[in-house]
């Protein structure tokens, strides 16, 4: 990948709300476990706070319902214990996706992740002294920071709305590909505005990021 001009980047955000799903096919990645929902890119935003029921079948006639070992919702992607035979058919047979769309006005976004440590120095049990500190990883984190024109209220009212668990952020490198991007549920954690006497009224927003970030490069 070669670098790019910052003119290509984008901003994604969901909206509320949310969609519903019914026997949405999804795509097998090609190990018979893990499917995805690349067939349909609007729908790749799923709600985690709407109930999900997938189900699989071997001929595309007969579905059972299954439970998987693991739910992407960032993205849409499941994946399933043991391999799904014959023709090898997954879908959503229920369930909820938000809806996106690329957020005007922004001139910068920038993550920043951060990962608790823990030191384990210790004392030298010979006769040489202990010279160098030591450290176990802990949990992961960070926010995002935009800032953009301040035009509206629209962000104001992100901070105290009850449906802020459906908030995902989606941050393109190269808005001519769509990829690669950065994207997470996150939750507006401060919104700042700034409006000088010779300049553009602005608008500084932090998100934090809630649960993993995942970068999609394909």
């Amino acid at each position: 990948m070669t670098a790019n001009h910052g003119s290509h980047g984008q901003l994604l955000l969901t909206s509320t709300p949310n969609v519903a799903m019914t026997n949405q096919a999804l795509t097998d990645s090609g190990d018979h476990l893990t499917y995805n929902i690349s067939n349909a890119p609007t729908k790749r935003y799923w709600d985690r706070t709407a109930s999900f029921v997938f189900q699989r079948s071997s001929d595309g006639t007969t579905w059972n319902a299954a439970t998987p070992t693991s739910v992407q919702y960032v993205g849409g992607l499941v994946t399933f214990a043991s391999p799904v035979g014959g023709t090898n058919q997954v879908r959503i047979s229920s369930g909820a996706y938000l809806p996106y769309a690329a957020i005007g006005d922004i001139v910068e976004w920038a993550p920043d992740l951060d990962r608790d440590t823990s030191e384990t120095t210790c004392m030298t049990t010979n006769s040489t002294p202990t010279r160098w500190k030591t450290f176990v990883g802990g949990l992961l984190g960070g926010s995002i920071k935009i800032s953009k024109f301040l035009v509206d209220n629209t962000y104001e009212g992100l901070v105290t709305i009850s449906t802020d668990d459906t908030l995902v952020a989606s941050l393109v490198l190269d808005a001519t590909t769509g990829l690669p991007r950065l994207e997470c549920y996150c939750k507006l954690e401060k919104d700042g505005m700034k409006v000088p006497l010779d300049d553009l009224e602005m608008e500084d927003l932090t998100f934090k990021i809630d649960g993993p970030l995942y970068l999609a490069s394909s």
